[in-house]
């Protein structure tokens, strides 16, 4: 029943924000996105297209809350910038390439909390659907990724320990993905 009405509500809310033409372009993109996260939920596939994730862009899922991080304390830091794009390359997001140009946007100019909120739904549920072993190597390379950007905050600088700001914005991406919790909670 729930995903007969969230299919439903995400068709009207296509059919609200798309001319006709767009809904074919939309539905595919969705299934694009599904396919390169594993993740099969329509609610939060319309959640995704909504907060700006496309086929081009998906690829910046799990670099969104890096960018929380960095910009918690209202600046992301030239330390904080040359990392998380060092983070990118690992991940093989080129130069050039939509997501790269998004990524360089979200450096510049801070996402809305819907980026960063719809990005911990998803990466909560694609990390559920993965096997336990893979899930736990990406699990600590992600927190690893999460902690460094934090200590790569100027206000890390003098006593190489995390602000206040950062600290709650880890503890926030912490708690949304800790075990236990049901993928539609955070």
């Amino acid at each position: 029943m729930h995903d007969n009405v969230t299919r439903h509500i995400g068709a009207r809310v296509a059919d609200q924000m798309e001319p006709p033409r767009h809904r074919v372009t939309i539905q595919a993109d969705c299934q694009l996105v599904s396919r390169a996260i594993g993740v099969f939920n329509h609610a939060l596939l319309i959640r995704l297209h909504c907060a700006g994730f496309t086929a081009e862009t998906i690829a910046l899922l799990e670099l969104a809350p890096l960018i929380e991080i960095a910009w918690a304390d209202g600046a992301v830091s030239e330390r904080q910038r040359r990392l998380i794009l060092q983070i990118a390359t690992r991940e093989a997001i080129a130069k050039g390439t939509s997501a790269h140009d998004r990524l360089v946007a979200w450096l510049e100019r801070r996402p809305s909390d819907d980026v960063f909120d719809v990005a911990l739904v998803a990466i909560r549920a694609k990390l559920q659907s993965l096997e336990p072993e893979v899930h736990a190597m990406l699990h600590r390379r992600f927190f690893g990724d999460c902690t460094a950007v934090s200590l790569a905050a100027d206000s890390a600088l003098e006593d190489h320990k995390i602000s206040s700001e950062e600290g709650r914005v880890l503890a926030r991406i912490l708690m949304a993905l800790r075990p236990g919790r049901h993928v539609f909670d955070a």
